[in-house]
């Protein structure tokens, strides 16, 4: 967090590494019957009104870093559709906050 006096105090806020490996393929979890890529837009939406409403409450100015996706590793071990559906799901998401941000 720094100060300078012509600006609101900044913070950088990172939502670090999003855990979607219940809703990547499959028949829907019981309960759920939106598409996990509408789940994480709503997740996003819910997310950037929380940092507003803090931003708001404090005086900041907030700086949101994107996600990192999902490391490219070897094809060889068979979890190479499961990273790249998370990879979609993280660009989903950056996608989603770059967009509330305007």
């Amino acid at each position: 967090r720094t100060t300078r006096h012509d600006t609101p105090s900044a913070t950088v806020l990172s939502a670090g590494e999003i855990d979607v490996r219940e809703g990547l393929g499959g028949p829907p979890l019981a309960g759920y019957t939106e598409e996990c890529g509408e789940a994480v837009q709503r997740t996003a939406h819910a997310y950037l009104a929380g940092v507003r409403e803090l931003a708001a409450a404090h005086g900041l100015q907030v700086l949101l870093l994107p996600v990192a996706p999902h490391a490219h590793r070897s094809d060889k071990n068979g979890k190479v559709v499961g990273r790249a559906a998370r990879r979609g799901r993280t660009r989903c998401w950056n996608a989603a906050v770059r967009a509330g941000c305007g």
